[in-house]
């Protein structure tokens, strides 16, 4: 009996021994599944640490790096097969690269499509990145966050051969560079926030065709600082981005073509926009820029500067010592100091609406611009203050500067300079047709030093009366001057009512009345021939019948002869 029970317990314990193995055995399998799961996110990894609100789980990480399309499948903790439809997902990592000496993510010569996302990278040590891609394509880059508290001077994101790639809604602060492109075209920066930087976005060596847009930059921690710094790109746009409290919003040094459009940008120290040597960029369509130093710089050559409101800057609205370069239909006010300064030449100033400003509208020092329909009011000095020479205004509106009288609107110390057709007074009536050279400018166009604009012989005055159209000598097109359809007392509005048209009428009146006559003349010479041909008719038949009377009365005194015998 003991020893049948002692084969028993034998037997049980044997059985509990497997099953422990066996136990041991699974938690081993599964330790080492864990294993091989976090290593594909690092041969490093420390912790799992969910977020308070359990939605994200980050994975707390250490530098890595992917140097082919080969090495993504390690680490896309989010799956995918790296095609446009399916790409690599790197997602949800925490990573402190302090005393790494390492990029936080580097990825170099790859093409397969990838999402970086939701990671935190930070604490890079001097000289190291946030993220580096190095001959990459396809990659984005969205809802990241990279900062270092420690100063040094590394970039946030860094793209060198890159193209076609996309960095979005990433928060960047306290970095050198926040964004940093060299040799890197057709890029997409959108919507990312950068904050306390030596400078926001740095592009050089050739990038093209990039875009920058929908970003906020702000907040320098450095002396010499830039929003924005292009450097020998071209083709690039960039709009509808905030940028503020740097030496210089934007800052664009020998490149071309490049758009900026629809920016906002203010309290800037120097510079709201600041080109030099720099040529043929395009800045327009709203840009609005406020409380800066100089609100635009341009000393590039051929650029449009256009559709721009500039205003409260503490010197000029704008400055332009470049040559050939277009300002068109700005608004440029309250600037501390000139409206506009050209020591410049050969530029061309149209359409601008520049007023308040603490000195003059326009200061010219340069030569041979042309200064064309602008408006320039309620300045403090003079509208237009020129002491270049050669310079050509035409047809300008300047009025109510400095004190409000004539003498004191322009200001003209230079050589040669041409004054055609500007307005200083709203009350003044050049040419005396009672049409003030204001209303004659700027309502109807006529020329306010010629009576008779269009030389058709009515003056501008009764072409208003008359309703023609004062530019036009012949308004209704029907090859006769107004002046004299209305001398003719013919409609100059109607083409069918012109002196030909009533000396034809008048000639076929005349001339129907003419065969109307002559045909009563020929009635009338007809009836009197028929009438007389009757008369001798009657005459005639008359003769006969006194004749025949004759006879009879001859023949009875002959029978009554007879008779009597």
């Amino acid at each position: 009996m003991n020893a049948k029970f002692l084969y028993l317990f034998i037997k049980f314990y044997m059985v509990v021994d497997l099953l422990r193995r066996k136990l041991i055995l699974c938690l081993v399998i599964l330790i080492g599944a864990f294993f091989l799961i976090s290593i594909n996110i690092n041969s490093i990894i420390d912790e799992k640490v969910l977020s308070q609100g359990g939605e994200k789980l980050f994975i707390k990480a250490l530098p890595f790096s992917i140097t082919n399309n080969g090495e993504f499948a390690a680490y896309a903790n989010g799956g995918g097969t790296g095609s446009a439809d399916d790409p690599w997902i790197i997602q949800n990592l925490d990573i402190n690269a302090s005393g790494e000496a390492a990029v936080g993510i580097l990825i170099e010569n790859t093409r397969d499509h990838f999402i970086i996302r939701n990671c935190t990278i930070y604490e890079m040590d001097f000289q190291y990145d946030g993220v580096k891609l190095l001959n990459v394509s396809n990659g984005c880059f969205t809802n990241n966050t990279i900062y270092n508290t420690v100063s040094g001077s590394q970039t946030g994101i860094y793209l060198d051969k890159s193209n076609h790639n996309n960095i979005s809604f990433n928060n960047l602060h306290d970095l050198y560079y926040a964004l940093k492109i060299e040799n890197s075209s057709f890029n997409q920066f959108t919507h990312n926030s950068m904050y306390n930087h030596k400078t926001g976005i740095y592009m050089s060596m050739n990038s093209k065709n990039n875009t920058i847009n929908h970003n906020t930059i702000n907040l320098s921690k450095e002396l010499v600082n830039q929003g924005i710094l292009i450097n020998t790109c071209d083709f690039n746009l960039i709009n509808h981005n905030t940028i503020s409290k740097f030496n210089q919003g934007i800052s664009v040094q020998f490149s071309y073509y490049n758009n900026f459009s629809q920016n906002v940008i203010h309290e800037n120290s120097l510079y709201g926009i600041f080109l030099h040597t720099s040529e043929k960029n395009d800045l327009c369509f709203n840009n609005t820029i406020y409380n800066c130093g100089d609100g635009i710089w341009s000393g590039g050559n051929e650029t449009l500067i256009q559709n721009n409101n500039i205003f409260n800057n503490t010197k000029n609205g704008i400055y332009m010592p470049g040559y050939s370069q277009q300002l068109m239909d700005n608004m440029i006010n309250n600037n501390s100091e000139e409206g506009v300064f050209i020591p410049g030449q050969n530029n061309s100033l149209q359409g601008n609406q520049i007023f308040n400003n603490q000195f003059n509208g326009i200061n010219i020092t340069g030569n041979k611009n042309n200064i064309s329909y602008n408006n320039l009011t309620s300045n403090n000095l003079f509208g237009v203050f020129v002491s270049g020479d050669f310079n050509y205004f035409y047809r300008n509106f300047i009025l109510e500067n400095y004190d409000g009288t004539v003498s004191t609107q322009i200001g003209d110390t230079g050589i040669n300079n041409n004054w055609i057709q500007n307005v200083l007074s709203y009350e003044l009536d050049s040419d005396g047709d009672s049409i003030t050279d204001y209303l004659e400018i700027f309502a109807y166009g006529t020329d306010p030093i010629l009576t008779d604009t269009d030389n058709d012989g009515l003056n501008d005055n009764l072409e208003l009366i008359y309703q023609t159209n004062p530019l036009d000598s012949d308004s209704d097109d029907d090859g006769y001057l107004d002046g004299i359809e209305i001398g003719r007392g013919t409609n100059p509005l109607n083409p069918l009512d012109n002196p030909l048209m009533r000396d034809i009428i008048t000639i076929v009146l005349i001339a129907t009345i003419t065969s109307i006559i002559a045909l009563l003349v020929i009635i009338n010479v007809l009836f009197r021939k028929k009438v007389k041909k009757l008369e001798k008719q009657m005459i005639e038949f008359d003769k006969k019948k006194a004749s025949s009377g004759g006879k009879a009365r001859e023949s009875s005194k002959l029978k009554n002869k007879d008779i009597k015998v």
